[in-house]
């Protein structure tokens, strides 16, 4: 008993200190390129998502939206005051054994922590997270939560916020976005790089035919149109080349390598918004001679491909030309 009761106390002393300490920003971050760099600093291309992001507000958003919306992530949304407390328990819980620190957050909690905080995985930092979605509730109303929710969650392709995604996934507006639309978005929400309807269309289809349970469950949706619905396709329009998304003239094939990898260790989000400095091991010197090692020897329109990679003694990428031409 002494040990629990210690226990609590320690708890509430650690939520106290973190009230105290926490503050709350007064507005949202702005959505930065990330920077490619070559082993001299010197920056040789971009990730971005210019033009990508279209805020709406809360009543241009179609309200199948919102239903789905809470419907899958935060079926207690107007009840809860920025916190669900079985959630955090069950995060800290297993952070004391050792697990993924996941689960229970609520619309608020993503909102702070994809607007303020770092992403990793620790109960230092799902404590912040709390702290600051019960202040946040505190100084405004549920309405403003989901419309700066709705016009900075990351859908995917370079889109922030509903607006936008419902312009590259559908072509159409977030105001007329239908059932089967509102549920596909929704459900790209937990990892949009995964659940591409391009490039992943089961998994896109299970996430949306999970989205359109969750509405039935919540009384949003009956039975009986879900069941419809999951006949359907998903509607959305095929995926364009990342391509333009990456904004560099040099080493071409390179930096989609780099895109690549930075997207599996951080995600897309932080990829084209996060304002990441990578810094990597080529060279642009070695670079521009390796490729005009290949334009000199292979110079007629007949001539053959050609690909060359330049490695430093340690194994570093110096060079890397994946043709003959200077585009992927």
């Amino acid at each position: 008993m002494f040990v629990g009761g210690g226990l609590f106390v320690l708890l509430v002393g650690f939520f106290a200190f973190l009230w105290f300490t926490v503050k709350l920003p007064g507005d949202l971050p702005p959505v930065q390129s990330s920077i490619v760099y070559d082993a001299k600093g010197r920056e040789i291309a971009s990730f971005t998502q210019n033009g990508l992001r279209e805020p709406v507000k809360f009543d241009q958003v179609s309200p199948t939206v919102v239903d789905a919306l809470i419907s899958a992530e935060d079926r207690n949304f107007y009840g809860h005051g920025g916190v669900d407390p079985v959630g955090l328990v069950r995060a800290v819980w297993n952070d004391v054994r050792g697990q993924p620190v996941e689960g229970g957050s609520t619309i608020t909690q993503q909102l702070v922590k994809n607007s303020y905080l770092s992403p990793d995985r620790s109960v230092l930092r799902k404590a912040k997270e709390a702290v600051l979605a019960v202040k946040l509730e505190r100084q405004v109303d549920k309405q403003d939560i989901l419309e700066r929710y709705l016009n900075t969650v990351y859908f995917g392709r370079g889109t922030y916020g509903i607006q936008a995604a419902a312009r590259v996934y559908f072509g159409t507006t977030a105001a007329q976005l239908d059932v089967n639309q509102a549920a596909m978005l929704v459900g790209l929400l937990s990892s949009p790089e995964t659940a591409d309807p391009t490039t992943a269309p089961q998994t896109a289809t299970d996430r949306r035919n999970h989205v359109l349970d969750a509405m039935v469950a919540a009384g949003k949706l009956p039975a009986a149109d879900a069941a419809m619905l999951k006949q359907s396709p998903l509607g959305a329009t095929d995926r364009t080349t990342s391509q333009t998304l990456i904004k560099s003239t040099v080493a071409p094939w390179f930096i989609e390598l780099v895109r690549q990898e930075a997207v599996l260790r951080f995600g897309e989000a932080k990829v084209y918004g996060g304002g990441l400095q990578i810094t990597t091991t080529l060279d642009l010197d070695d670079q521009k001679a390796a490729e005009d090692s290949i334009a000199q020897t292979l110079n007629q329109p007949d001539d053959p491909q050609a690909a060359l990679v330049g490695l430093a003694n340690d194994g570093a990428i110096r060079a890397y030309v994946g043709g003959r031409t200077t585009t992927r």
